[in-house]
């Protein structure tokens, strides 16, 4: 992308297309080669059309401040594996035809999954609803799911009844798995009574392993084992001069059907799950700011940033 040097009406930073205060992200090149993009935090619209056919990106890091993604905004993404939407209005085709999606978590703040938002992702496994009363619009998962296998986890274990028409495809041969003892609350409810053959709820405990702790630092679960549903939140424990980089969790045998992790925590799939925590090291000394922010997630918990890598979320500092 190249601009003319007069123009005053657009911004590029990193390669992507802004308007002036970063507040839209009007377009990620689609041949661009980066297998990963984080959305800057000042983005509050991912307009239309913005990421359709970007098929090298694997992973794309939405984050809070966004309240709209727009009409096919990320068409035919082939290469996103999972993604992880926190809040807001999810538009018409915004992810139509990502064949390779498999995880799909919807936040506790997403009201609105519109018109065929998820249509033709063919190998879409799991799906999980952080907001039980966000509505489902028609055809939002037409076409999805061939295998005739879709596990949906809501939040607290309680279904949506704002379930549009032809939500999810006429199978009678699909299979729903929702969490224990919820089968009649599904069945009872018009848009997944008439679209899948079977409701079955899943009663099975499902086991957390957590890999990648060392030095005193430490990432552990609320449980070691829970049923599908249930919400894991993972306490961080820090020895001075670490800080955590990432939590990723994924289906213990199989590394690429990831489990989103938001604010560390995450509702548990019906699978075991595997915690991989990343730390790094960052020694006080000559060139090395003496000092450390102090950030505050949503759920009280309290992790340490370097100066180095302070971003625009932190609240105060912590000498060290």
């Amino acid at each position: 992308l190249v601009l003319d040097p007069n123009n005053d009406r657009f911004k590029i930073v990193d390669g992507v297309l802004f308007n002036p205060s970063k507040t839209i992200l009007m377009l990620y090149p689609a041949g661009r080669r980066a297998s990963s993009y984080a959305i800057p935090s000042s983005v509050d619209t991912i307009a239309n059309q913005s990421f359709a056919g970007a098929n090298y990106l694997m992973e794309v890091v939405i984050p809070n401040s966004v309240t709209l993604i727009g009409v096919s905004a990320f068409n035919r993404c082939n290469g996103l594996h999972s993604v992880t939407i926190p809040t807001g209005n999810i538009g018409w085709n915004a992810f139509y035809g990502c064949e390779s999606l498999e995880t799909v978590y919807v936040g506790h703040a997403v009201d609105r999954i519109n018109y065929r938002a998820f249509m033709a992702c063919d190998n879409l496994r799991l799906v999980i609803l952080g907001n039980p009363n966000a509505f489902i619009d028609g055809e939002a998962f037409q076409q999805a799911y061939p295998t005739g296998e879709m596990a949906l986890a809501c939040l607290g274990n309680t279904p949506s009844s704002n379930v549009g028409a032809n939500a999810f495809p006429y199978n009678t041969q699909a299979v729903m798995t929702v969490p224990c003892g919820m089968t009649e609350a599904y069945s009872n409810i018009w848009g997944y009574q008439v679209w899948f053959g079977n409701v079955e709820d899943d009663c099975n405990h499902y086991n957390i392993n957590v890999v990648g702790n060392e030095n005193g630092n430490q990432v552990i679960p609320s449980v070691s084992s829970v049923m599908m549903g249930d919400e894991v939140t993972c306490e961080v424990t820090l020895e001075p001069s670490y800080m955590l980089n990432s939590i990723v969790a994924y289906k213990t045998d199989d590394e690429t059907l990831k489990v989103p992790v938001v604010d560390n925590r995450f509702v548990m799939p019906n699978f075991d799950v595997t915690i991989v925590a990343d730390f790094e090291y960052l020694p006080i000394g000559e060139g090395n700011p003496e000092w450390y922010y102090e950030i505050q997630g949503e759920n009280g918990s309290i992790t340490y940033q370097h100066l180095e890598y302070a971003s625009d979320t932190t609240v105060n500092h912590k000498d060290v």
